[in-house]
C-alpha cells in the first residue's frame, strides 16, 4: 500500500463513526462521517483537510463536513460539565 492514503476512521462514546482528518497546520480533527448542508470543513484527500471560509462556502464544489464536537452529544455534556 506504499503511497495510498486511507482514512482513519473510529467510534465515538455516542456510538457514531467518525473520520479522522489532519488541518494544514497539522491538529488532527474528528468529522461526521457524512456531508452536511451545516459543514465547514472541506477533505482536501482522504487525510487532509481544511476550514473552508464563510465567503468561499455557497461557491465550494466539494461536500462539506461538520465536527464531530458540533453534533456529538457526548462532547455538549462534557462540555457543558466543565463550565457549570
Amino acid at each position: 500500500m506504499t503511497g495510498r492514503v486511507r482514512p482513519s476512521t473510529s467510534a465515538c462514546g455516542c456510538g457514531a463513526t467518525m473520520r479522522w482528518a489532519t488541518t494544514i497546520s497539522g491538529l488532527r480533527l474528528p468529522l461526521n462521517i457524512e456531508p452536511s448542508p451545516d459543514g465547514t470543513i472541506e477533505l482536501v484527500n482522504l487525510s487532509l483537510c481544511r476550514v473552508v471560509p464563510v465567503e468561499e462556502r455557497a461557491a465550494c464544489k466539494s461536500p462539506l463536513y461538520s465536527t464531530h464536537f458540533s453534533t456529538c452529544a457526548i462532547a455538549a455534556a462534557t462540555l457543558h460539565r466543565s463550565q457549570g
